[in-house]
């Protein structure tokens, strides 16, 4: 996945900063009802800076999406059922 379409899907970037300089960023998504998601950090992409990112559920990063539709698709029936 890009990072574009990181931001596509509703992501905000959060920048971790060490000494006035931003070491790396990532992306977080909280959806209503306590369900939240994160990104791989900036400098850990699995195709190198701007390369290809990934999204896991909070605290489970044993459930990773890395492939834009799939991810979608997830949020669009979890955005339906929530209450």
């Amino acid at each position: 996945m890009t990072e574009k379409e990181v931001k596509l899907l509703g992501f905000e970037m959060k920048e971790e900063i060490f000494e006035d300089q931003v070491e790396f960023t990532y992306y977080t998504l909280d959806l209503p009802g306590g369900l939240s998601f994160i990104t791989n950090a900036s400098d850990k992409t699995l195709g190198g800076p701007g390369g290809d990112w990934y999204i896991e559920f909070f605290e489970i990063p044993s459930i990773r999406y890395a492939k834009f539709e799939e991810f979608q698709a997830l949020l669009n029936n979890l955005k339906r059922h929530i209450a």
